[in-house]
């Protein structure tokens, strides 16, 4: 974007080269807004969400650890980590 205005400026002296460079100009604002919108907003919304997962196991893993260091009842630990919202029941396979 920036360089189709900066030919379309140097073009300013010129008529018959201002068009060309103003469709550069604007093709190029096009393809960066069709980009950002279709591929980099999603991109950086799944890795947010990734992330935000990543934080949510580190956060339990350590109230985990830090019940054990306390040596705390088990069902109280239980009971706290299920507070973050995740089932601690054990899935048979099979």
């Amino acid at each position: 974007t920036i360089i189709g205005l900066v030919n379309m400026m140097d073009a300013l002296g010129d008529l018959s080269g201002l068009g060309p460079a103003l469709s550069v100009a604007l093709l190029t604002t096009l393809y960066g807004a069709v980009l950002s919108h279709l591929v980099f907003a999603p991109l950086a919304g799944k890795l947010r969400d990734r992330e935000e997962a990543r934080a949510h196991v580190k956060r339990l893993t350590l109230e985990g650890i830090l019940s054990l260091v306390r040596e705390e009842n088990p069902i109280l630990l239980q009971q706290r980590l299920k507070s973050f919202g995740v089932s601690l029941e054990q899935k048979e396979v099979g």
